[in-house]
């Protein structure tokens, strides 16, 4: 992120940190905490850059009903995107404590 920006960042940015990125040699963008805005998708996409798209960690056992469904509407939301390569579930050392994240 950038700043007090956080993810909320214009597609311009978004462009230019994918290409100098990809500059440096990197394959692969890893979305770090949460999913990100949908153009950064399409940009990934057309770029040619893999994508690990990844939820929060919602370790605590009373987020895991929200967790799942987050995680459903991520996978539905990002499925058409031949650039993403994974679905991660989890960010954070306290992630295998959830078994609903496994069922999602």
């Amino acid at each position: 992120s950038i700043g007090g920006l956080g993810v909320a960042l214009p597609e311009r940015v978004n462009l230019f940190r994918v290409q100098a990125s990809r500059a440096l040699g990197a394959n692969i963008w890893r979305q770090s905490h949460n999913p990100y805005a949908p153009h950064l998708y399409a940009l990934l996409d057309r770029l040619g850059t893999m994508c690990w798209d990844e939820n929060r960690d919602y370790g605590a056992k009373y987020l895991d009903g929200a967790y799942a469904t987050a995680m459903r509407d991520m996978v539905k939301r990002d499925r058409s995107h031949p650039s993403v390569v994974v679905w991660s579930f989890c960010n954070e050392f306290e992630c295998g404590q959830s078994d609903a994240a496994y069922s999602a």
